[in-house]
């Protein structure tokens, strides 16, 4: 199956799921053989097949760090090292002061701000 019909076979069945929200009729007896009913099934099988698993835990975001640090040329302010898409401000201050308490990353004073490198 090509990407395209894919998308258009993903597209028509959430059309039929879509008639789920409009039901008059919605009880467990009527929904058990409704199509829309399987639709919507099918909809949160193809999501939760396609959905990637992204790693929030302690271990995955100090690993985070430690490469953004490796690949940098030198020392990194805390807003150089981007990691919105797995944390907030505050957990990535503290995931940067638990390295920094395991002696794996050194945290220098520079010009009023806080650089971070690997040691």
């Amino acid at each position: 199956m090509t990407e395209a019909v894919e998308k258009r076979a993903i597209a028509f069945i959430r059309t039929i799921g879509n008639r789920c929200t409009s039901c008059l009729r919605r009880s467990a007896e009527n929904c058990r053989d409704c199509v829309s009913a399987w639709a919507n099934s099918i909809l949160r099988d193809i999501e939760n097949e396609t959905k990637p698993e992204i790693d929030y835990s302690l271990q995955a975001r100090m690993m985070m760090i430690v490469d953004c640090l490796n690949k940098a040329d030198g020392p990194l302010l805390s807003s150089e090292i981007d990691m919105k898409q797995y944390c907030t401000k505050q957990l990535k201050r503290w995931t940067l002061m638990r390295l920094v308490k395991a002696g794996k990353v050194k945290r220098v004073k520079r010009d009023g701000m806080y650089r971070y490198s690997l040691v």
